[in-house]
Order: structure tokens, then C-alpha cells, then sequence
């Protein structure tokens, strides 16, 4: 996907006064407290008053509300929890649970590689280190983007559909510190009175002072990290009015937060007996939660300043407003951290809202599509219905007997009878009739049977997803061919979903790069893939990666890896193109052997050192009279040999013709000897079989063509089929 923004510029220098540990989320404001710094007022009325984005959030909230209830039982269902007034023996059939972590594999397995391509000329080295950049702040030791999108694909299955997370940077600023910033003349040097003497007098030039380094004081960052961060959909605020599936393209998003008391008094510079909230009202799965700590609930903002501000006209242009529940004023309002105002009045830096919203479907006119588990919900409930039927038909079959008292010796039998003694002796007066009979027992009824399998049916509808896919055996018989189309169905719409996530997933490395390209101060290292797979350890920081550059992924790097397959396609890739003399031989034999895990460093022979060129041949002239030239000539033949040498070829045409008017020429003049005609060369003719022009001439327009030859001729013969004549049929005659 192409990245359209162009070089960013590099964030100006943020000047710091010392003594204040002050955490920043907007590390391009000055790290001053925030009592110090000017911050913009809302206007008292119109569409940017604090009035009017109070409304704009309720309403959001009042849509989420709406929701919750649905999200709240996909949860926990996905938990195995009862409804509400259900009876405490119910059975919870745990479907949504085993069809939520299994999608959540097939979606995304694992952090897939991206691909980065530069857009613009002179990029071509910076862009392979710019991708093992992104690749590694992706990774474990990064954000953990795996471990984020693992959340947010629980959302887009299980409770809501629609998952968000937060992406941004983090700076921890503790007083000042000097880095070198150039040289200049040292202002402490004064020359002494020989130096001023041999000046006068002009002995001497005139003194100076000696160059030395210039430092200046810049934040002291104690503490950096990039974000990204899984929203909870239930804390997620997306316009009232928005209705598609672009969410970058809504007026504004936000959020609502939590943060401990002690840090937001700190952060937001608020009173030191500013009272805090212990609840959590707004949570997927719960109505309330109780915190043991004191903490500030508020709501982050990102809005397209031109929507809502008339002296603002870039439509890209965002602000940041941060309102805190019983603070009158916004204790943060101003322009987007994460974007910068080129001199030009272009904007570089983060393209979208740093809250990257994102769904696996789209519904008309809604914002919100509903989930998975929300789209199985009833034939799931279903399910888990007829399964307590089925328990209580059990329970109620318990089997029974009835006895004739007197038949069975009185009370002493039926004491003796109830005792259930092994092999126990019980005598009787009479066996015909019995005296003890069995009470009939009620069937389960067949449709029961019939509906939980139609039930389960529906679901693997909803969820694309079969019976094999689930890694079940199917419980009827089918065709080979009828499973197989069967998958193959369902794969094609999970593999639009999954790449629509991928999608989505890819525009998020793309915002975490603009921030890398932003605020990667410091200098640091990572290893890039070299020449031969060798890893090289790279110096880096953001003045070597700034640029324009197109994002993408590897194909199918997010898919679970198997080794033997991988090994079987590699070892066919080597089998039909070892031969080709297009291909990188020794490159090709390093993929083989990292493919069984082996080193190419120690396991494959170094390359041949080149072959010395080789001498230059002497260089001989000739010169020909016309007599040569003569076709009649005897050393005719040997004269075309020599021009052809040198790389003078006569057209076939002019000896022919030459050679016709010599033999008239001899005709005339009464000559008795004919023109031998073998003695004209003529080129080889084609062997039998052998097409194109004469001489084995490559055809006009480029050079012979080679077919490639397999290293193992009978790979193109392998077709899983097996060999001989089939059962009941006939053999082929050949």
C-alpha cells in the first residue's frame, strides 16, 4: 500500500528547563509543567465548544450502550456462563469459545513480515533498513503487535466487531541534558600579550581563538515507548452520524481512559486535593468494576480541525483535545502530536487518526458490524438448549422396577432385594408371572437430533468455517470431491476476511512508522539482511529513514509454517530451476540448506574466485586488392574467412551475384575453366528437424531460446496419481 505523504520533516528541537519530571504523550511540546505552557481555550458556544463535544460524547456512548447487552452475552457464552435466569444445570455448549480461538489462527497466526519499497529516487538503500526497523519495533521486543492483535481480533469475533487500537509515542522527560551541537570559537580564550605584541609589529598574523565543541541543552528522555494498544470497544466514541467502513474519514474519534490519580495530577498539572473515581463503568462482559485505587477518568480526541475550526483549511489537518470528568476547562488542546506543518502548508507525519479503527465486514449505514459469535448467537443458544434436553432426558430415564410384594416373600424380600448383594440367592413362590418387572422407558425423540445438527450446520455458515476446518472428522459420509469443494468454499470467504485484517494491519505499521520517522532521536542498531543471508548490524536513527515509501506484506507470512511443506516447495523450486541459466545458482543452493535449518556459511563451499581475463590476442592487418576480392580467385574462400574474423560480413547476395558476373566475364573472354562452385561458402544447412534460419541464426529480435531442464526429469511426471492400470478399467495402449 502506498504511503502518499511526502519526506516528512524532522520535528523541530524541544528546548527544556530543568528540575520537572514530567511524562509527555506529545513529546514535540517543551518539556515544561504544564501551568507554563499556553494552552488554546475552546470557544464558548458553536460546534467547537466544550458544551457541544460534552453532547458529541454522550451520544456516541448512548450508541455503545445500545450494544453492550449483545456484546456482553458473547462473552459470556465465549466463557461458558449461563444466562440470566437460566437454570444452574444448564448446559453452555462451548462453540463460541472453540470457533473464536480457531478463526483467530486462521486469521492471524503470527506477525507477518512488511515489505517496504521506496517511491521516490535515492531510496534504495534506506528502504531495506528502514524495514528491519519497522519489523523489529513490530516484534517482541517492540510494540508486541502480536500480542495486541490478539485482543482486538477477541472483539471483531467474539463481543462487538469492531476493534481499535491506539497507536502513539511516549516520552519520559527528567531535566536537561548537553549534546554536542557543532564547534565555534572559544569564548573563555583571551591571547596573551606576545601574541598581541608579534600582531602589532606584523610578525605575527592576527591571534584566534581556538575552535572548540558547542553543546546545547536539550529534554533529558528517561524513558521512550512507542504504543500500540488494544481500545476497549465499550470505551470506543465513533460519531453518531458516521456510517462507513473507512473510520479515518469520520470528523473526529475518541476514547475514554483511565489513568491512576497520582499520574494524572502530575500529567494534567490538576489540584492536590483533586478526588479521583474507583469505578469502571465501561467494560465488555461487566456492568461495573471496583478498583481498589483512586484514578481520573477522561476522554482523548482527535478531530479534523478544518470540521470544526473555519481558520483552519487543510482537510488532513487534526487537533488534540483531552477533557477530564470535573475539569471545566480541556487540560490538553492542541494540534496533533503526531503530525507536522511543512513551510509549504503541506502536512507530513502520521496519516489517519492515531486511533486506527477497524472491522472484518462492513453492514449499511452502520459504523458498528455485528460479530461473529453475535451472527450465531441463537443457533448456539440452540445448541446448548437441546444439550439440556438431552441432560434432563438422562436424568429422567433412571431405570425402575416394580415388584408384586407378596411375590417376592413380603418385606423381608424386598429388604433382601434392595441390598443388591452380589450373586445373592432370592427365593420366590412363583417365576411365571415375574414378580419383578422393568418400567418402560421414554425415548429421546430423532428430532432433537435432527435440529442440533442443522443448528451446527448454521453455525459453520456463519463462521465459514466446516467440520474439517475445525479439525473434526464429519460425522456423515462424503465424497473426497464434495469435501474438498465444500472447504474450498468457505476458504475463500475467510481468506477475504483475513486479508481485509491484514489490510488493516499494514495501515497501522504505516502510523508507527511515520512515528518512528518522527522521534527516533537517538542512534541505534539492527540487523538487516545482507548478501548470501549474512545479518549485518546497522547503525540507524531518523535522519537515515526519512522518505516516502510503499507498505506491504510478504505473502502468506502470517500463515502457520510447516516445515515439511515448506521443505517439499523449495526442493521443487530447486528441482525446476537448478538448471535455468537465468537463476543465482549459489543463492538458490543457500535458500535450500536455511530451509533444513542449516548454515550456508559453513555448510557451502566458498565462490570460485573469477577467472583471470584472458590474454589480448595480436592484432594483425591486412590489405586486399581488387584481385582478392576476384570470386574466381582460388583464395576467395580464404579472404571471406579472414574478413569474417574481424567481424566484416559480406551479404550472401553480392557474392552470388558477383560470382555470376566473373563467370560471364570468363564466358566472354573464351575462358575454359568454370567457376567452381563449392569452392563459394555457403553456411551450414539446418539438420533434419532443425527449424530457423540457416546456419543455426538465432531468429530476429533476440537470442535462441532454452528450455530448462529439471534436475529430476520425472518431477513434471508427479501428479499424486497412482501408476499402473485402475481397477476395473483398461490400460492405455501406447
Amino acid at each position: 500500500m502506498p504511503n502518499d505523504m511526502p519526506p516528512v520533516s524532522l520535528p523541530p528541537s524541544r528546548p527544556a528547563t530543568g528540575g520537572a519530571n514530567v511524562q509527555w504523550d506529545d513529546p514535540t511540546l517543551p518539556a515544561t509543567p504544564p501551568a507554563v505552557q499556553q494552552m488554546k481555550q475552546l470557544p464558548p458556544d458553536g460546534a467547537n465548544s466544550r458544551e457541544s463535544w460534552k453532547n458529541r460524547l454522550k451520544s456516541s456512548q448512548d450508541v455503545v450502550d445500545k450494544l453492550k447487552p449483545s456484546w456482553d452475552a458473547n462473552q459470556d457464552r465465549y466463557l461458558g456462563k449461563r444466562p440470566t435466569g437460566v437454570d444452574e444445570h444448564a448446559i453452555i455448549v462451548p462453540l463460541d469459545f472453540a470457533n473464536v480461538e480457531q478463526k483467530k489462527a486462521a486469521l492471524f497466526f503470527q506477525n507477518p513480515k512488511v515489505l517496504i519499497s521506496p517511491l521516490l529516487p535515492g531510496l534504495e538503500k534506506a528502504a531495506p533498513l528502514f524495514e528491519a526497523v519497522v519489523n523489529y519495533r513490530l516484534g517482541r521486543k517492540g510494540v508486541d503487535a502480536k500480542a495486541t492483535v490478539d485482543e482486538v481480533l477477541s472483539d471483531a469475533l467474539c463481543s462487538s466487531g469492531v476493534f481499535a487500537v491506539k497507536i502513539g509515542y511516549e516520552a519520559t522527560v527528567k531535566g536537561t541534558k548537553k549534546v554536542p551541537n557543532g564547534t565555534g570559537p572559544d569564548p573563555t580564550w583571551k591571547p596573551t600579550f606576545q601574541q598581541i605584541l608579534g600582531a602589532r609589529v606584523g610578525l605575527t598574523p592576527p591571534p584566534r581563538a581556538p575552535m572548540v565543541p558547542i553543546y546545547a541543552d536539550v529534554p533529558n528522555i528517561i524513558a521512550e515507548k512507542y504504543i500500540y494498544e488494544r481500545i476497549s470497544p465499550a470505551k470506543l466514541l465513533i460519531p453518531e452520524e458516521f456510517t462507513g467502513s473507512d473510520y479515518d474519514k469520520a470528523p473526529w474519534l475518541a476514547f475514554e481512559f483511565l489513568m491512576d490519580l497520582e499520574v494524572g495530577k502530575r500529567l494534567f498539572n490538576l489540584p492536590a486535593d483533586f478526588k479521583g473515581v474507583s469505578n469502571d463503568e465501561h467494560l465488555v462482559g461487566r456492568k461495573e468494576m471496583q478498583g481498589k485505587l483512586q484514578k481520573i477518568r477522561g476522554w482523548e480526541i482527535y478531530f479534523k480541525t478544518s470540521v470544526f475550526d473555519a481558520s483552519e483549511s487543510h482537510p488532513d489537518h487534526q487537533t488534540l483535545l483531552i477533557l477530564i470528568d470535573g475539569v471545566d476547562d480541556p487540560v490538553k488542546y492542541r494540534p496533533s502530536p503526531y503530525q507536522i506543518v511543512n513551510q509549504d502548508g503541506t502536512i507530513s507525519g502520521m496519516q489517519g487518526f492515531p486511533i486506527h479503527v477497524g472491522a472484518l465486514r462492513y453492514v449499511s449505514d452502520s459504523a458498528y458490524p455485528p460479530s461473529d459469535c453475535t451472527m450465531s448467537r441463537h443457533q448456539v443458544d440452540e445448541i446448548s438448549n437441546g444439550r439440556t434436553q438431552m441432560m434432563y432426558q438422562r436424568i429422567r430415564s433412571t431405570p425402575m422396577r416394580v415388584v408384586d410384594l407378596q411375590g417376592i416373600g413380603g418385606p423381608d424380600g424386598l429388604a433382601k432385594l434392595e441390598k443388591n448383594i452380589w450373586q445373592g440367592i432370592f427365593p420366590v413362590a412363583n417365576l411365571d408371572p415375574m414378580p419383578i418387572r422393568e418400567v418402560p422407558l421414554a425415548n429421546m425423540p430423532a428430532q432433537n437430533f435432527t435440529f442440533d445438527s442443522l443448528a451446527r450446520n448454521d453455525v459453520s455458515n456463519v463462521w465459514a468455517m466446516s467440520n474439517n476446518q475445525m479439525g473434526n472428522i464429519n460425522p456423515t459420509d462424503r465424497s473426497a470431491t464434495e469435501l474438498t469443494l465444500t472447504q474450498n468454499s468457505g476458504a475463500t470467504r475467510l481468506s477475504k476476511e483475513r486479508t481485509k485484517f491484514l489490510d488493516w494491519f499494514v495501515q497501522s505499521a504505516e502510523k508507527l512508522a511515520a512515528l518512528i520517522q518522527m522521534f527516533a532521536d537517538e542512534k541505534s542498531y539492527v540487523d538487516i539482511i545482507g548478501q548470501g543471508g549474512a545479518k549485518i548490524l546497522t547503525q540507524w536513527d531518523k535522519t537515515t529513514i526519512q522518505g516516502t515509501y510503499a507498505f506491504d506484506i510478504k505473502a502468506n507470512s502470517s500463515a502457520p509454517t510447516d516445515a515439511a511443506t515448506e521443505r517439499a516447495q523449495i526442493l521443487q523450486f530447486y528441482n525446476l530451476m537448478g538448471n535455468s541459466p537465468a537463476i543465482n545458482r549459489p543463492e538458490l543452493d543457500a535458500e535450500v540448506v536455511r530451509a533444513f535449518d542449516l548454515d550456508p556459511d559453513k555448510l557451502l563451499l566458498p565462490p570460485a574466485p573469477p577467472q583471470p581475463p584472458p590474454p589480448d590476442k595480436p592484432k594483425i592487418s591486412f590489405s586486399f586488392d581488387e584481385k582478392a576480392l576476384d570470386p574466381s580467385n582460388p583464395a576467395f574462400p580464404i579472404v571471406m574467412e579472414i574478413l569474417k574474423s574481424g567481424d566484416i560480413m559480406i551479404d550472401q547476395k553480392a557474392i552470388l551475384a558477383a560470382q555470376a558476373a566473373a563467370g560471364k566475364q570468363q564466358m566472354v573472354m573464351g575462358a575454359q575453366q568454370p567457376v567452381v562452385a563449392d569452392a563459394v561458402p555457403h553456411p551450414p544447412a539446418p539438420s533434419p528437424g532443425q527449424g530457423g534460419p540457416p546456419g543455426g541464426a538465432p531468429p530476429s529480435g533476440g537470442e535462441p531460446t532454452q528450455s530448462v531442464v529439471p534436475l529430476n526429469k520425472h518431477q513434471m511426471d508427479q501428479t499424486g496419481a497412482r501408476q499402473g492400470p485402475r481397477v476395473g478399467g483398461m490400460t492405455s495402449l501406447k
